[in-house]
C-alpha cells in the first residue's frame, strides 16, 4: 500500500492526517504479519507498536479539548514517526525479500514525519497566539 505522498510546502488537513496514519498502520500491521517467522520479536513487536502509535495519537489529537493537548498528541506522533523509521531500516537490512516493501513504508513514515511537524508548528503558534 502507498500513501499519497505529502510535500512538507503543504500541510494537509486534520483530518486527512488521521486517514493517511491510519492506513500507514495498517500497512504496517500487514507487513509485520508477513514477517512473523523471518525476523525476531523485540523488532517486529516495536515496529509493531510505533506503527501504530503514530496513527492511534493522530486519532486522539482529533478528540481532544485543548490546543495544549492536541499539540502534544501530535508530537507524540510525530516522534513514533521517526522511531518507526529506524525499525523499518532494521527490517529493510535484516529481511532483504521485504526491503521494497520496507522501503516505501519508509518512505510513508518520512511523509507522516514531515506532515506532522508541520501540524505541529501551526498548532505551537496556535497556541502561543492564543497566549498573548
Amino acid at each position: 500500500m502507498r500513501l499519497a505522498r505529502i510535500h512538507h510546502e503543504r500541510v494537509v488537513d486534520p483530518r486527512e492526517i488521521e486517514e493517511k496514519s491510519f492506513q500507514f498502520a495498517v500497512a504496517i500491521v500487514q507487513m509485520a504479519k508477513k514477517l512473523e517467522n523471518d525476523i525476531p520479536q523485540l523488532p517486529l513487536d516495536n515496529l509493531l507498536e510505533e506503527g501504530t502509535a503514530v496513527g492511534s495519537q493522530v486519532a486522539e489529537a482529533q478528540e481532544t479539548s485543548s490546543r495544549r493537548t492536541y499539540l502534544s498528541r501530535l508530537t507524540s506522533a510525530r516522534h513514533a514517526s521517526k522511531r518507526v523509521q529506524y525499525w523499518l531500516r532494521i527490517v529493510a537490512e535484516a529481511c532483504p525479500p521485504s526491503e521494497d516493501s520496507a522501503a516505501e513504508l519508509l518512505a510513508d513514515a518520512q511523509a507522516l514525519h514531515v506532515t506532522l511537524g508541520g501540524l505541529c508548528v501551526k498548532a505551537r503558534q496556535a497556541l502561543e497566539s492564543e497566549a498573548h
